[in-house]
Order: C-alpha cells, then sequence, then structure tokens
C-alpha cells in the first residue's frame, strides 16, 4: 500500500496549487471564454449582417431589374406611339397633297376651259369679221370672176403668212 503523508509542505503546495488554480480561473479562464464567447457573438453578428445585406442586394437587384424592365417596356410603348403618330402624320400629309393637287389640276382644267372658251369666242369674232372684210372688199371691187379668184388666193397667202389685214 502506499503510504501519504502530509507535512506543511504538502499543504502549502496544495494551498499554492489551489490559489494558482484560482487565480488562472480568475484571471485567465474567465477572460479566456468571456473573449471567445464575444468573439463568436460577434461573427454571428456578422454573419447574419452579412446575410440581411445579401438579402438586401437580392431584393434591390430583383427591384433593378422590375425598374429595367417596366422602362423598356415605356420606351417600347413611347417607340410604338411615336410610329404610329409619325404613320399618321405621313397618311394626313399625303391625303392633304393629293387634295391639293386635285385643286390644283381642277384649277388648271377650269382655266384651260375659260381660255379655250375665249379662244373660241375670238376666233368666232374674228371669222365674222374676216368674212365681212372679204364679202366688202369683193363687192367693193366687182371684178370678174378670175380677179376675184386671185385676190382670194392672195389674200390666204397672207393669212398663212400671218399677215391677216
Amino acid at each position: 500500500m502506499i503510504h501519504l503523508e502530509f507535512n506543511l509542505t504538502s499543504i502549502l503546495m496544495l494551498l499554492q496549487f489551489i490559489l494558482l488554480a484560482f487565480f488562472l480561473y480568475k484571471f485567465l479562464y474567465k477572460p479566456f471564454f468571456k473573449m471567445s464567447d464575444e468573439r463568436r457573438k460577434r461573427i454571428q453578428e456578422d454573419f447574419s449582417l452579412a446575410e440581411k445585406a445579401k438579402l438586401e442586394a437580392e431584393a434591390s437587384q430583383r427591384e433593378a431589374k422590375q425598374l429595367l424592365d417596366n422602362a423598356v417596356a415605356q420606351a417600347e410603348g413611347i417607340i410604338a406611339n411615336a410610329k404610329k403618330t409619325a404613320e399618321d402624320y405621313a397618311i394626313r400629309e399625303r391625303i392633304d397633297a393629293k387634295q391639293k393637287a386635285e385643286s390644283l389640276l381642277r384649277k388648271a382644267q377650269e382655266e384651260i376651259e375659260a381660255q379655250k372658251k375665249e379662244a373660241i369666242q375670238e376666233i368666232s369674232e374674228k371669222s365674222v369679221s374676216l368674212a365681212v372684210y372679204l364679202a366688202s372688199k369683193l363687192l367693193e371691187r366687182q371684178v370678174d370672176e378670175k380677179a376675184q379668184s386671185e385676190y382670194l388666193k392672195s389674200f390666204l397667202a397672207k393669212i398663212k403668212q400671218g399677215g391677216g389685214r
């Protein structure tokens, strides 16, 4: 059997060990675990914040995508509206141009018709005056048929040359 002997040195060593264990527990073990717990909490908080930031970033990204999709849809609507407006404007301009052209054509035809009537009237008046002139010349001269024939030929030659009277 083992024989244990307690003496003062053993008791002092035991007291030193207990005191050392107390100081180690009080000044090293407790602060170390306290620091370790605080660090674990900070890491968990940082992880939680990182997770929250990730979720917020994803939400922001979804919102930005939604805004971009809305902007694209709105831009496409504006472009479609602008194209329709341009097409409507082009159609209106074509119709206006066609109406103006038809109006100008109608006016030109009316003017031509008026000038034609005026020319016919003028020719008619000149024909009458020419016939009267010829008749008066024929009556004035009272020449034989041969002289009348020569006179008419010379008169017609003057008319062809543009002479007239």
